[in-house]
């Protein structure tokens, strides 16, 4: 019954080429995703506050909103990932990452998926460090309560457990969040 969502799509290495544009090292990206990923909660301002306490420079906060800004100005995928496919042509990684989205989009369309059920968000990026590729979050528009599904691409994470590297991909369902939706919204209808 849950019919007004939107599932958030990004790529982590379309995340890595951004900080990579803005001149951010790798040794402080974990810092900086962590950080970015908040931008729904605590708003523009907030994280940039929060990269400022954390030592980023005011060049790098200003060079990653300026690339957020353009890409967030539309919501047509097409032309989302055209622009933030110009943006990252010089770096491998984020060209990688723009073709992951593109197989992606050029799947839900041929699934029949309604663009209005998706969009692809250059902020999220799913806070913890293991994630490799695509990253994705299924958020309800009403009630807002913030994500109740979310995972992603993760090819090293498996091989640390054991001794053969295996890539995945895997999500996870907010289970007191999905709950709380759906006793809300059982009540809005009676």
């Amino acid at each position: 019954g849950i019919k007004d969502f939107i599932i958030h799509i990004n790529n982590r290495k379309l995340l890595n080429a951004i900080a990579s544009i803005a001149g951010i090292p790798n040794a402080k990206l974990a810092a900086f995703l962590r950080s970015l990923d908040k931008l729904d909660k605590i708003g523009k301002d907030g994280v940039s506050s929060e990269l400022a306490e954390k030592g980023f420079s005011a060049a790098a906060i200003k060079k990653v909103f300026s690339i957020l800004d353009e890409t967030g100005s539309t919501e047509r995928h097409r032309k989302a990932l055209e622009i933030i496919s110009s943006m990252v042509s010089d770096n491998t990684s984020g060209e990688e990452g723009v073709a992951e989205l593109m197989v992606i989009r050029d799947a839900l369309e041929a699934q029949g998926i309604p663009e209005t059920s998706y969009r692809f968000d250059l902020a999220l990026a799913r806070g913890l460090d293991y994630y490799t590729g695509p990253v994705f979050e299924t958020r309800v528009i009403a009630p807002k309560i913030g994500s109740i599904t979310g995972g992603g691409r993760y090819d090293n994470l498996i091989g640390l457990f054991t001794s053969t590297p295996l890539p995945a991909t895997g999500t996870s369902f907010g289970l007191e969040r999905l709950m709380t939706v759906l006793e809300e919204l059982q009540g809005a209808a009676t």
